[in-house]
């Protein structure tokens, strides 16, 4: 069907289908069937897929485990976040108990 609609257009001398794969992928029969059809087929190789974290330090080879690692890292970045403000307001709390001018007389029931 595509091939009746491109050979269609006058204006279109030469038909080139670009395939880009990231491995050694197989593609012989659809290349073989544009091939049949007159169609110039060109295959790109592209370097790994790879998703780097952050920091740089680590580098996965699917997106499912990056988003994970990814995930985890904020997880643990916001309860490190909120460790340090809990015990900030601890040492705030007891500071002040120990201030004789926010005492109030509720400190003295």
């Amino acid at each position: 069907m595509l091939d009746t609609r491109f050979k269609a257009i006058p204006s279109l001398k030469e038909i080139i289908v670009n395939f880009q794969v990231y491995s050694e992928e197989d593609l012989s029969d659809d290349r073989i069937k544009m091939r049949d059809r007159g169609w110039t087929v060109e295959v790109t190789k592209l370097p790994k897929k790879v998703w780097v974290c952050d920091e740089g330090r680590f580098e996965f080879d699917n997106e499912e485990d990056y988003n994970e690692y990814m995930n985890e890292k904020a997880l643990d970045d916001l309860r490190r976040e909120q460790e340090k403000e809990d015990e900030w307001w601890t040492e705030e709390y007891y500071r002040r108990r120990r201030d004789p001018y926010w005492k109030n007389d509720s400190d003295y029931d």
